[in-house]
């Protein structure tokens, strides 16, 4: 617990610093980019804008992995307390939120400290758009080239192709293959 405690705060100090507004500037950007890839599992090409969060909680051992051409817009959080897989292609919009663990709230354990934390896999597929301000819950897996609309509450699977929205997010239409 204690190494996990130390490389968090690396973690979260690296972050807090590459994703200031300086690090937007065209000749500092670069830096924020390295930063990154150097500490996470992240592909060519991405665009991360400020204000962008991928942090562990509760002492898991979470992994994140992220694909090529992906964009993180500004305020975007991760949680990779479970396992986050980001393919290649994808857009998150402004402040979209990405969640991998859950808490068993019926658990005795919860209750008494422990918080019941259980890592899940989410994952967000091929050329799938997070609309601005989306939350993506745990366990969850948005299908190919699906769209979730803005201020989505996404709590089930999204099938490729697919628009949904709302809270909870609902099958809206089934998007042109093109």
């Amino acid at each position: 617990m204690n190494n996990y405690k130390k490389e968090q705060r690396k973690r979260r100090l690296m972050i807090t610093f590459y994703s200031s507004n300086w690090f937007s500037l065209n000749f500092t950007y670069k830096w924020r980019i390295k930063a990154y890839k150097k500490i996470f599992d992240i592909g060519e090409n991405i665009g991360i804008e400020s204000d962008v969060w991928l942090i562990r909680t509760h002492g898991l051992n979470g992994k994140i992995k992220i694909g090529q051409n992906v964009i993180l817009a500004k305020h975007v959080f991760i949680d990779y307390s479970g396992e986050v897989i980001i393919r290649n292609n994808v857009t998150l919009s402004d402040g979209v939120h990405i969640l991998s663990h859950k808490h068993d709230l019926y658990k005795l354990t919860h209750r008494l400290g422990n918080h019941g934390a259980e890592p899940m896999r989410t994952i967000i597929n091929e050329g799938a758009w997070i609309g601005s301000k989306a939350i993506i819950l745990p366990g969850v897996e948005i299908g190919a080239y699906a769209v979730v609309g803005a201020g989505a509450v996404v709590t089930k699977n999204v099938e490729p192709y697919t628009l949904v929205g709302g809270n909870p997010a609902k099958f809206i239409k089934i998007l042109d293959a093109k």
